[in-house]
C-alpha cells in the first residue's frame, strides 16, 4: 500500500489497472495500515501517521483515533504534536488540533499541547540562528 495525496487508490496495482476507491474506502485501508504497522512493525509508526496525516489533511482527527486505538499513544501523540508544529500558518496549527481533539482524553489533549509547543519553539529556535 502506498498513500499519497490525490491517489485513486493505496494498492498501486489496482491504480496502475485504472481501478480507483473512494474515500471512505481509502480511510479504511489507512486504518488498517495502522493496524498492521502497529502489530508488525511499530517502529515505523511515525513515518505512516506523517504519511496519512498529509494524504488526508481533511481526515486528521480519523487517523489520530485509530493510532490511538492500535499504536501506541504517546508515539501517536508525540508525531501528531510534531506534525501540528511544523505546519506553516496558525490556523492551519489550529484546524488540525481542533480535528485531533475530540479523540484525545483531557491528559492527553494537554500532553499534545505540550508537545506541540515546544516542538514549535524547537523549530523557531533552530531557523532563527542567523
Amino acid at each position: 500500500m502506498r498513500f499519497a495525496e490525490g491517489m485513486a487508490c493505496c494498492n498501486p496495482y489496482r491504480e496502475q489497472a485504472g481501478l480507483s476507491c473512494d474515500y471512505g474506502n481509502q480511510l479504511c485501508c489507512a486504518s488498517s495500515a495502522i493496524e498492521r504497522m502497529a502489530i508488525g512493525m511499530p517502529s515505523g509508526i511515525p513515518r505512516l501517521l506523517n504519511m496519512l496525516f498529509d494524504t488526508f489533511p481533511a481526515s486528521a482527527g480519523y487517523v489520530m483515533q485509530h493510532a490511538l486505538r492500535y499504536a501506541d499513544p504517546a508515539v501517536a501523540l508525540d508525531v501528531a504534536a510534531k506534525y501540528c508544529a511544523s505546519m506553516q500558518s496558525r490556523a492551519d496549527r489550529v484546524a488540525f488540533k481542533d480535528q485531533v481533539a475530540g479523540y484525545l482524553s483531557a491528559e492527553q489533549l494537554a500532553t499534545f499541547e505540550e508537545r506541540t509547543l515546544a516542538e514549535f519553539h524547537r523549530r523557531k529556535a533552530s531557523t532563527n540562528r542567523g
